[in-house]
């Protein structure tokens, strides 16, 4: 009868054991937390893009349509050759990527270039990204299409968000210690087994 007791005892050992090993091994391959993800400031706009102008969406609010300086400015609403056709083109380092009017959900699956958007894809309803010479992103969709063209805009001031950093960190104080005794229960469960 003694026997049965000590046998039942190292049973129950060997189980807490065991638990803090499954618990201490779980925990090893959690991932580690990282910062808060950054909202950034958005700056919103409406108005009236007039035929060969441009715009800087890096303004941020003020005097963002028909730009007169040349070097400030994110694209520019050119007419090609003669007659009224027109295209969105990226200026001075800016890219632009076509959304359409599929939605702003196909944004992380876009592709931003230098290539001009032609004028009779913007219609109503139309949207595009700019990727601006800032280092911004400004959401531009088409109120309505001409020569003379309104633009709805939203710009991110990604300036506004700091560079994220990923960093191991410990939830809880007490991680290290369980992390610890699940290690040592490990161990011990192994070296008990190999005694037995």
């Amino acid at each position: 009868m003694i026997v049965v007791r000590k046998g039942v005892s190292f049973m129950k050992r060997m189980v807490r054991f065991g638990l803090f090993a499954v618990i201490g091994i779980m925990l090893l391959v959690m991932p580690v937390s990282a910062d808060a993800a950054c909202i950034p400031d958005m700056y919103s706009g409406e108005g009236l893009l007039r035929g060969t102008n441009s715009a800087n969406f890096d303004n941020f609010g003020n005097d963002i349509l028909n730009v007169a300086d040349m070097n400030q400015r994110d694209i520019w609403w050119e007419q090609t050759g003669e007659g009224p056709a027109l295209q969105m083109v990226p200026v001075n380092g800016a890219t632009i990527a076509y959304i359409g009017q599929n939605g702003w959900d196909d944004f992380g699956d876009l592709t931003f270039s230098t290539t001009p958007i032609p004028g009779y894809q913007l219609a109503q309803g139309d949207m595009f990204v700019v990727y601006t010479s800032g280092n911004n992103y400004a959401f531009v969709e088409v109120l309505n299409p001409g020569y003379d063209i309104t633009l709805q805009w939203d710009t991110a001031d990604m300036s506004s968000c700091p560079d994220t950093h990923y960093i191991a960190e410990f939830p809880s104080p007490f991680l290290p210690v369980i992390l610890g005794t699940g290690f040592l229960g490990a161990v011990l469960l192994i070296w008990r087994t190999r005694e037995e």
